[in-house]
């Protein structure tokens, strides 16, 4: 019986070194090295490499810098600024206990009312970006 290689699980890339990797892929395109060759030399997925090409192809270097990479967010910017204000009030007005929001509460909110599903790891990285942090007081910062 084989005995399957267990895969050391990698400490994420700061935002910073995932955009020296995707640059440096540049390289690899002038070549006309095949995605699959560089997604190994990369470490990342063939598809990764693919959208990166596309990228480079249609904006140069620039389309490879951070913060323009990625998926985009479930929510429109609207959507995003009615949750703000909704945290701004508080969570009781929007039948929950208590007034202060935590992750779930928040996520549940954003289920309902907004009518867009997110894991709770998802909804914490979006709250990060609009500079959020449950359990906050927010109905301060009005």
């Amino acid at each position: 019986m084989k005995k399957k290689k267990k895969k050391l699980k990698k400490k994420p890339l700061s935002r910073e070194k995932m955009e020296m990797r995707r640059k440096s892929a540049v390289k690899y395109f002038l070549l006309e090295k095949k995605s699959t060759w560089i997604a190994e030399e990369l470490d990342v997925s063939r598809v990764a490499v693919q959208q990166w090409k596309k990228r480079w192809r249609e904006e140069g270097v620039l389309g490879l810098e951070k913060g323009l990479c990625g998926r985009s967010s479930k929510m429109t910017e609207y959507q995003q600024k009615t949750l703000i204000k909704d945290l701004s009030k508080g969570a009781k007005k929007f039948g929950f206990t208590s007034d202060r929001w935590t992750l779930k509460k928040i996520t549940s909110h954003v289920k309902k009312k907004i009518g867009v599903k997110y894991s709770d790891r998802s909804l914490w990285h979006l709250l990060k970006r609009v500079k959020i942090t449950p359990y906050e007081n927010l109905s301060s910062k009005k």
